[in-house]
């Protein structure tokens, strides 16, 4: 189900044009998994030898910087989807 939503949001986003460039649902749905997969074990491998709380704040921002890195990553990789990287 959070794969799902994470697809959905992954759709969403790339209708929005803020950035994110996504060709069919199928494209979201697998970089939802990739994110997911890599996220996760980045994560993890982050959390033993860095950081040993990952919850509150410092977890959430953690992840969402991984979870950045991992979508541009993937923007290279995927076919069907298109990441603009925007430095203001």
């Amino acid at each position: 189900m959070v794969g799902v939503a994470s697809c959905f949001i992954i759709w969403v986003v790339g209708k929005l044009r803020l950035g994110l460039e996504v060709e069919r649902f199928s494209s979201a749905f697998i970089a939802a998994i990739v994110i997911a997969v890599v996220a996760g074990v980045i994560t993890l491998i982050i959390y033993f030898w860095i950081i040993q709380d990952g919850q509150g704040l410092v977890g959430g921002i953690v992840h969402l910087i991984i979870s950045a890195i991992v979508l541009m990553i993937s923007g290279r990789f995927l076919p069907g989807l298109k990441v603009s990287v925007l430095l203001v």
